[in-house]
């Protein structure tokens, strides 16, 4: 699929098909079970580094199987945005799976949205976009909403939450921004041309996660180095529940969830599908209390105050989505 340029009406208001619209709310629910199945994977003991990792590595070749031709591996790993992009990708997994270990996955999907002022600063200081009046105050309102949430976390935990929370959204800001400026995804220029392109930076960093988790195994048996909790060992690799949702992560959400963002963004512009992806928060929330009913994830602690704080929070997210772009600061 080729991106299209949306149709515009004799009025000047853009005509954005339906099928764009379906595909961002097929996003959303697609984003919503990879949060509960991050839950599930928490109460079936499946450790972070090895779901995550065997997630990204069977998602990655998922990805080039179904993408298309495109340019080589070689040619892909020949720029630095590459690596960056690909680790980015997976810390944002990898945080966000550990944040979901500290709070309901309605609340970690809620702290998230921590990454919209992250990326407003990294634009505003590294890139010299200043954000218009209306982009600051959507900020402001986002991070007032969480701060509220945060206050209300379990003090044992609350520190080592806000941590996990801002390293995930840190991480989701510059994926954001690599991907803006990865040569091969800007000009790849179809839908199955962007996969491909992710499958292959995708499956090139995870291999090299791999490899150096078995390159830090080998050190600690031979006594050259201590144990980490964050590299899995050979039985935590060949966990049979991990190896099983790294299976259905992989092939289908992750697939998936590619797919969605770039057929869906362009059809209906990155601004529409955004505002979209806002209430992934509140279906999460939804889902999370049936899902509890099973004793299989833990119970949001005040659905009540978690949905207010959402409302406040999806505001904010409006106002900077339906601000005016940026300015370029001038040399």
């Amino acid at each position: 699929m080729s991106i299209p340029t949306p149709l515009r009406a004799a009025t000047g208001r853009h005509h954005y098909p339906l099928s764009g619209w379906l595909e961002a709310w097929a996003y959303v629910v697609v984003l919503t079970l990879l949060n509960l199945i991050y839950a599930i994977g928490h109460s079936l003991g499946a450790h972070a580094g090895a779901f995550i990792l065997e997630s990204m590595l069977i998602g990655s070749v998922a990805l080039i199987l179904v993408g298309e031709k495109g340019p080589s591996l070689r040619a892909i790993l020949s720029t630095w945005q590459t690596w960056a992009f690909g680790w980015a990708t997976v810390l944002t997994e990898f945080f966000f799976y550990l944040l979901i270990g500290r709070a309901s996955p309605a609340e970690a999907s809620l702290l998230t949205r921590l990454s919209l002022p992250i990326a407003l600063l990294i634009g505003w200081i590294g890139l010299r976009r200043v954000p218009v009046r209306q982009r600051r105050i959507g900020a402001a309102i986002v991070t007032a909403a969480l701060a509220g949430l945060i206050a209300e976390l379990p003090a044992g935990s609350r520190l080592t939450t806000t941590i996990y929370a801002v390293l995930a959204s840190l991480a989701i800001a510059l994926r954001a921004f690599f991907a803006e400026f990865h040569p091969w995804n800007r000009s790849a220029q179809t839908v199955r041309g962007k996969m491909a392109v992710t499958g292959k930076v995708v499956l090139a960093t995870t291999a090299l996660g791999l490899l150096l988790m078995a390159g830090h195994q080998l050190l600690e048996h031979a006594g050259l180095m201590g144990a980490s909790r964050f590299v899995p060992t050979l039985a935590e690799l060949l966990h049979g529940p991990t190896l099983a949702l790294a299976l259905l992560m992989g092939v289908a959400v992750i697939t998936a969830m590619q797919y969605l963002i770039f057929s869906s963004s362009v059809k209906i512009t990155s601004e529409n599908f955004s505002a979209v992806n806002a209430f992934v928060p509140v279906t999460t929330l939804i889902a999370n209390y049936a899902i509890a009913a099973l004793g299989l994830v833990a119970r949001p602690s005040s659905g009540l105050f978690l949905a207010t704080l959402m409302a406040i929070t999806i505001a904010g997210v409006m106002l900077v989505l339906r601000a005016p772009a940026p300015r370029r600061k001038s040399d």
